[in-house]
Formats: C-alpha cells, structure tokens, sequence
C-alpha cells in the first residue's frame, strides 16, 4: 500500500476508488465516450478523482476563465463547471450553448464538459442541459 503524505494525488491509483478510476481512465484514454454521470455519498471523492484523472490523461494545465459572473476552468481538451457555486444558472447555460455551437467538427478531437456538483442545479435547468448535451451529441 503506497502511503500519501499532505493529502497530495500523484495519479488516479492513489485514490481508494481506484478501480472506478481506472474504468473511467481507460474509456476516456481509448475513446470511448458516453454521457457519463458520477455519483456516490458526499464527500467520498468523486470531484478529486475526476480532476485527478483528467490531470493524468492530459497533463496540461488550465485556466480559470470569468464570463458574466461565471467562473469555470478550462483548456484545450475540457471545461469544468462547479454548479454549486454558480449563482446564474442560466448564463452557465448560455455559455455552454456557444462552446457547444462553436465546436469544429473537422479538427477531430475532443472538448470535455464536466458539470460538478450537478445535483445543485434546480430540475428544470438539469433538464435543459440534458437536452442540450444530448442533441450535441447526434
């Protein structure tokens, strides 16, 4: 058993769900994509192994971006909403509408959109990101 001193992740095995890990690591590494949801009690991990495994796919770093009060982070291969602490959920909305209309389809690779705490957004604004996110990926 590999000991972690100050709560520092080198890679997705070192975190105890490690086999979710490695299922979701080796789905997204031989692309094979779906509409993927991650849910599990509270505080159990599920954010940090996602952040985790996208560090280790990508190893580049990210930017955190402002847009009309909407703060998100996000580089060439995804962009990460934390929806619980997005007050205007529909500006979030709107901004996810414009990534997914200025998507080019021609450059053949991928733009991940990770919508964290995604249980906070109100029914009606999960379903109309369910719409969206579903119709983008016809």
């Amino acid at each position: 058993m590999k000991v972690i001193h100050n709560d520092t992740f080198h890679s997705y095995l070192d975190l105890l769900s490690y086999k979710q890990g490695y299922r979701l690591y080796s789905s997204l590494q031989k692309k094979i994509f779906q509409n993927t949801i991650i849910y599990g009690p509270k505080r159990s991990g599920k954010s940090l192994l996602v952040a985790t495994i996208l560090s280790d796919l990508f190893k580049t770093s990210h930017k955190k971006i402002t847009k009309d009060k909407i703060t998100y982070v996000s580089n060439s291969h995804y962009t990460l909403f934390n929806c619980d602490s997005i007050e205007k959920k529909i500006d979030m909305i709107q901004i996810i509408k414009d990534m997914i209309s200025s998507y080019n389809y021609y450059q053949n690779s991928y733009h991940f959109i990770i919508l964290d705490h995604f249980e906070y957004l109100p029914i009606i604004y999960q379903n109309i990101l369910k719409v969206i996110l579903e119709k983008s990926c016809i």
